[in-house]
């Protein structure tokens, strides 16, 4: 439990220091469209890999409003990029699918009756 918390801890930080280092390098976006926004005006926040965050991702942050598949996706790659030996990790969209290698470090974030984000972890187990 506690290398679950001291990685939780570090990530955090590391994600964090991220996102606000990038806070000045916004890309606006003609017609944008955001898979569950009407609004079609929306600036690029923070791209990492394939995922990318909105200034209204970025909103939700701040106000401590309800995180999205779009965060929660953006988490997991910036850890999954500072902790390379972790399996899990996979986006909303990939969590179906059978890992590739099984292994005794496994962290994954999952959505829970489509109002509640959980991290299952095999570590120690």
């Amino acid at each position: 439990m506690t290398d679950v918390l001291t990685l939780l801890q570090s990530s955090s930080t590391y994600i964090n220091h991220l996102l606000m280092k990038k806070e000045s390098e916004i890309i606006d976006l003609d017609k944008a469209k955001v898979k569950d926004s009407m609004d079609t005006n929306v600036s690029k926040w923070i791209e990492f890999g394939n995922a990318s965050l909105t200034i209204q991702d970025k909103d939700v942050l701040t106000k401590e409003e309800w995180l999205s598949d779009r965060h929660i996706t953006m988490a997991q790659l910036l850890v999954k990029n500072k902790f390379p030996h972790l399996n899990g990790l996979r986006t909303t969209l990939e969590q179906k699918k059978p890992l590739d290698e099984p292994n005794d470090k496994i962290l994954q974030v999952i959505h829970i009756n489509n109002n509640h984000w959980a991290l299952i972890s095999t570590f120690g187990c």
